[in-house]
């Protein structure tokens, strides 16, 4: 394994946090949220310790106070959680005052920020369940019921049933995106007001085990940080990595578990029905472990309910990525902006935050704003193409790399932009028996640009979809958002193994196998707004 390339990783799904400085437990106990204010002074940040009603683990979380309390005023409430292996921001860790990052300007702003430990994580106690609605999701119902019991300089609002409740917005990346769906599967009161999820799943099957073929890459790299931690992963979480790990298949019930600790599985219809929520989604078309697909699907879901839903794709993530802007738009401006106005009523405030805004390239310079994620058809590139005898064997695309099948297309004067979604048909059969082979055939798919008229050629943004077993599969590939420029070539790379995000999970025993697939890639042009 790379270590280096394995330590970038692990402070991707780090994705961090706000901060805090010393202060008194007691400072803001016992008092009803919404009462405002009890006194005007500077804010503080104080750790709290909670005792879990499930099983009586540690529930570990800072509460940072907006930097000025005024008497009889009240504040919205943003809560917080860290990506996967990572800890909450202690009050030791405040910002400056006059910080330039997000969590500085949200407490300068008029915001309090509530930063928590997950299960198994820092301080709090359990194993890691990944964000088990029993375990973790209860333990957060604990901490908001624990806010509107004590914390009286945070605002109230009238909800739709009439009651009163909160007012609270959620940030964070990875899991710490994944925390704030779970309180809006779960939560009975429907606290939570805003979102901005970033860089988040929405369905843990598609993410790790898409088509059947598991993500060890990037598995192998969860176990190492959850196991890493003094508590660890509950037995079950590892029983699934060992098995994916070992023998490149989850059972049913593994299956089961990572459906259900996800959105996918609310907005598919099971649990508790969604309701309308606002959201500002960020996700990096780069990132390989939660793509631009899983993006898609959150957005779409939720938006569906009819909430003021927009998502930005920007390039940062967890493979890397050069800042968070969307062209002009960067992503922080844009959170601040939007709970602004979804949280403080500021009308208008987020107004420069498009529905729909896409980074082009990993470096983010350049972007485009849309009214929906493209999907590829029949008005975009088709084309279908072959290849025979093809060996799939672990590790062979180490010897061989990929089959370039080119898809006749090149970039004509002032270039084009493969921005979206592409989808594909193919049919994977054996040579001699069709799709009556005997073995378990398992190839890699991704879309290919050649700079240099087809003499070498490179996966645009390193996404790849596996395909396993005999048969026709219809099937979308993983988004991406890419400048083609004059001249540049596309094509359907097929790999027969990869080495890069599935070690081990290729092909076993060797097979040979016949291809055959049509593609609708989606080049959407160049005359479409700038952000």
């Amino acid at each position: 394994m790379n270590y280096k390339v394995f330590g970038a990783a692990l402070l991707a799904l780090t994705v961090a946090a706000c901060g805090g400085g010393e202060g008194p437990d007691s400072r803001a106990m016992n008092t009803q949220a919404g009462s405002g204010a009890a006194e005007s002074r500077a804010g503080e940040s104080y750790d709290v310790i909670l005792t879990s009603n499930v099983d009586g683990a540690d529930i570990a979380f800072t509460v940072h106070e907006p930097n000025q309390l005024r008497v009889g005023q009240s504040y919205p409430l943003l809560l917080h959680s860290h990506g996967y292996s990572g800890t909450r921001t202690e009050a030791s860790e405040r910002p400056a005052a006059d910080g330039e990052g997000f969590d500085a300007r949200a407490l300068a702003g008029g915001y309090g920020i509530l930063s928590l430990d997950e299960r198994g994580h820092g301080d709090s106690g359990g194993l890691i369940r990944v964000l088990d609605p029993d375990f973790e999701g209860q333990d957060w119902l604990q901490v908001l019921d624990w806010v509107e019991e004590n914390l009286g300089w945070v605002m109230v609002r009238r909800d739709e049933t009439g009651e009163m409740d909160p007012v609270l917005g959620a940030y964070g990346g990875s899991y710490g995106g994944g925390f704030q769906h779970l309180i809006y599967r779960i939560d009975p009161k429907d606290r939570l007001d805003a979102i901005a999820p970033m860089i988040t799943w929405h369905d843990l099957n598609y993410s790790l085990y898409p088509n059947r073929v598991f993500k060890s890459y990037w598995a192998a790299l969860l176990s190492a940080g959850g196991n890493a931690l003094a508590n660890g992963q509950h037995p079950d979480v590892n029983a699934g990595l060992a098995l994916g790990l070992g023998a490149n298949q989850l059972t049913a019930e593994q299956q089961a578990l990572l459906y259900r600790n996800s959105l996918a599985y609310n907005c598919d219809g099971h649990g508790r029905p969604l309701r309308r929520i606002d959201a500002l989604y960020a996700q990096s078309a780069g990132d390989t472990l939660f793509n631009l697909n899983e993006a898609r699907d959150n957005y779409e879901c939720v938006k569906a309910l009819g909430g003021d839903v927009r998502i930005m794709v920007e390039p940062a993530g967890h493979s890397g990525g050069a800042h968070t802007n969307c062209g002009s738009v960067n992503m922080y401006d844009a959170w601040l902006a939007f709970f602004d106005e979804k949280l403080y009523g500021r009308s208008g405030a987020a107004g420069f935050v498009p529905q729909v805004c896409l980074h082009i390239g990993m470096d983010g310079e350049e972007g485009v704003v849309l009214d929906a994620i493209p999907v590829g058809g029949d008005e975009h590139v088709v084309a279908t193409v072959s290849t025979s005898n093809l060996l799939l064997a672990e590790a062979q695309d180490a010897m061989m790399g990929p089959v370039a099948l080119d898809l006749g297309y090149t970039a004509g004067a002032g270039g084009d932009l493969l921005v979206g979604i592409p989808r594909i048909e193919i049919s994977i059969t054996d040579p001699a028996l069709g799709v009556d082979g005997l073995l378990d055939p398992i190839l890699f798919v991704a879309i290919g640009r050649s700079q240099d008229g087809g003499a070498s050629w490179q996966p645009v943004m390193n996404q790849v979809t596996p395909y396993r077993g005999y048969g026709t599969f219809t099937d979308e590939l993983v988004g991406v958002t890419e400048r083609f420029n004059e001249g540049d070539k596309l094509a359907l790379l097929i790999y027969p193994s990869h080495s890069g995000q599935y070690p081990g999970s290729g092909t076993q025993p060797a097979a040979m196998v016949n291809v055959e697939a049509t593609v609708k890639v989606p080049m959407i042009g160049n005359d479409h707004p700038q952000p």
